[in-house]
């Protein structure tokens, strides 16, 4: 599983479809959106990745 996590101020996002072609760098490198934008988002290959994150973003430690 492929899976993009968005966490920006108060909002939170996963998106779990197939996603071949956002490339977060290539993006930024274009200039459709902001290099420091990058940190909003959060790549994962696998579930425990993405509850990773959403622990995270709610603040709990893994």
């Amino acid at each position: 599983m492929k899976a993009l996590v968005y966490s920006g101020p108060g909002k939170f996002a996963v998106e779990t479809r197939p996603m071949p072609a956002l490339q977060g760098p290539a993006m930024a490198e274009a200039g459709m959106i902001d290099p420091d934008d990058l940190a909003l988002f959060r790549f994962c290959e696998s579930a425990e990745e993405v509850w990773s994150a959403i622990r995270n973003w709610y603040g709990e430690e893994d």
